[in-house]
């Protein structure tokens, strides 16, 4: 499993910035942000992106130099959890679905979460529209 197949698949998510003409491309799955004129070439620059990942993906694997064994992946901290079989089996579609590990499909959801949160009605602005529903007439 490799985060690149999660690159290549339908994580992408392309956005207009607010006040500008100008569009980005990012990706839970990835560090980076690409930016265009438009749409189109915005996502023209991820997928250049993507490629550029790949290969120093590719240069760095071939100059590691490494013994016997799994690598180590570094990981500070374990988690264990108990979910309903039902919550099992949406986490276990993901992770297929974008061919990740346990891991990379947590830190993919959080990730995700990120960027949805942008669109999330600030709790301001809620406020002020329970106040102008329930103002007196």
């Amino acid at each position: 499993m490799t985060i690149n197949t999660t690159l290549m698949s339908t994580t992408a998510v392309a956005r207009k910035l607010e006040g500008s003409n100008k569009w980005t491309v990012h990706s839970p799955a990835a560090s980076f942000h690409s930016i265009g004129q438009d749409r189109p070439s915005a996502l023209t620059k991820y997928i250049e992106m993507i490629g550029a990942h790949m290969y120093a993906q590719q240069k760095q694997a071939s100059l590691a130099t490494r013994g016997r064994g799994r690598p180590s992946k570094n990981y500070d901290a374990h988690l264990h959890i108990q979910v309903e079989k039902g919550v099992k089996e949406r986490f276990d579609e993901i992770a297929t679905v974008y061919d990740l590990s346990q891991s990379e499909t947590i830190v993919f959801l959080l990730d995700s979460f990120e960027i949805l949160r942008q669109e999330f009605v600030q709790q301001s602005e809620m406020d002020e529209a329970e106040r102008r529903v329930l103002q007196p007439a």
